[in-house]
């Protein structure tokens, strides 16, 4: 998935890695990230911070996420405000 999105394959690097999130084992806690990640590039910010939330509750130490989880959040806060 991540592959697909840095050749700007961002719908199948969405399909691919919606299909990670549902994997049994893994690092799925980077699926949800990277999904968020990529979802947050088509402005699906609400859809991204359920992602990044997702792999929070996987592994609660996950800076990345959390770092996403944070500019995420203050996108939807500017949104809501206008």
């Amino acid at each position: 998935g991540v592959s697909h999105y840095r050749l700007g394959k961002i719908n199948e690097a969405e399909k691919l890695l919606r299909k990670a999130t549902l994997c049994k084992e893994g690092c799925i806690d980077e699926a949800f990230y990277n999904l968020g990640i990529v979802l947050g590039s088509q402005k699906k910010y609400q859809e991204a911070l359920n992602c990044f939330v997702k792999s929070l509750e996987i592994d609660p130490k996950y800076s990345l996420a959390k770092g996403a989880m944070k500019d995420v959040n203050q996108s939807l806060s500017i949104i809501n405000k206008t």
